[in-house]
């Protein structure tokens, strides 16, 4: 073959792998998803970012992690001021970390705003009455570069309210249980919490209380404190199937239930549970996703 076949023939090569590669690009679509679109101050925002592949075969991009640099989600307030991601990555990219999208098929994940992005008190992120997005209107959005190419969403927008009311009282119980916490009495600020869980459950802060008392006991590794913290996330996922936050929730209980010792079994059936009594949510396919990895026989 002489040099210039095999220049035509590279480039023929080049140009094939860069169209198959373009192909796949154009078959990704990745989607912002808000439960709501109107908040009130401390109240967790919860994105929902999918990789839909909406092509006819299957393809195999990176996986949607933060933080790395090939994902990112980019807040702006109405005055255009951006809102970094609160971490950086501790490790390298790792481009080998992979999904494999069947056809018409999508991966997502469901990520809290306010721990990674509201501006706030660095190490208290987890305790939303310290970090928070100020009263005011949004935009978020996405870019991903999948391995194929850059795909980015579109922006959606919600915005950020005062709470009035019933619910300042509420949020007053939230500020309340925070200081409790920080001066290190822990009964005092799950008593608070519990006070919220019981008497406001039509509050738009029901949920964030459940989540304040979990991450109360997130550094407690006694099996009484992770007792409390586990219940407290399986009522949690009971009490409000239908919410995302079912889902770090979940996490929480699937990471610490060998501190309080369960066994495989134990967690089986804890899965099962949340499949009957939540059929099509999203937490009973994360519970059905979790209960495939465990066997059958111990």
């Amino acid at each position: 073959m002489n040099r210039f076949s095999s220049f035509a023939l590279t480039l023929v090569l080049t140009l094939a792998v860069s169209r198959h590669a373009a192909a796949q690009d154009q078959d990704l679509l990745l989607r912002l998803g808000l439960s709501k679109h109107q908040y009130v101050v401390s109240e967790p925002v919860f994105l929902r970012t999918s990789l839909i592949n909406t092509g006819d075969s299957a393809i195999s991009v990176r996986r949607l992690y933060l933080p790395h640099g090939y994902f990112n989600i980019v807040i702006n307030n109405s005055s255009g001021k951006t809102f970094p991601l609160a971490y950086e990555a501790t490790t390298a990219r790792d481009s080998t970390r992979s999904v494999k999208l069947e056809p018409h098929d999508s991966a997502s994940i469901v990520i809290d705003l306010l721990p990674l992005y509201a501006e706030g008190e660095q190490i208290l992120r987890k305790m939303h009455t310290k970090t928070f997005f100020d009263p005011g209107s949004y935009t978020v959005r996405a870019t991903f570069e999948t391995g194929h190419g850059k795909t980015v969403s579109r922006a959606v927008r919600f915005s950020v309210a005062a709470p009035q009311g019933a619910e300042r009282r509420v949020c007053d119980l939230l500020v309340r249980a925070a200081k409790f916490q920080l001066d290190q009495q822990e009964a005092p600020a799950a008593s608070t919490l519990d006070s919220i869980i019981r008497n406001s459950p039509k509050s738009a802060y029901h949920v964030q209380a459940f989540l304040q008392k979990m991450y109360l006991y997130e550094y407690k590794e006694t099996p009484e404190a992770q007792r409390k913290a586990c219940a407290t996330a399986l009522a949690l996922i009971d009490t409000h199937p239908a919410s995302e936050a079912t889902i770090p929730a979940l996490s929480y209980f699937m990471i610490h239930s060998d501190q309080i010792g369960k066994t495989p079994k134990d967690i089986r059936k804890t899965l099962s549970s949340i499949l009957r009594k939540h059929p099509d949510t999203r937490i009973a396919k994360e519970a059905y996703r979790a209960l495939k990895l465990y066997h059958s026989d111990e």
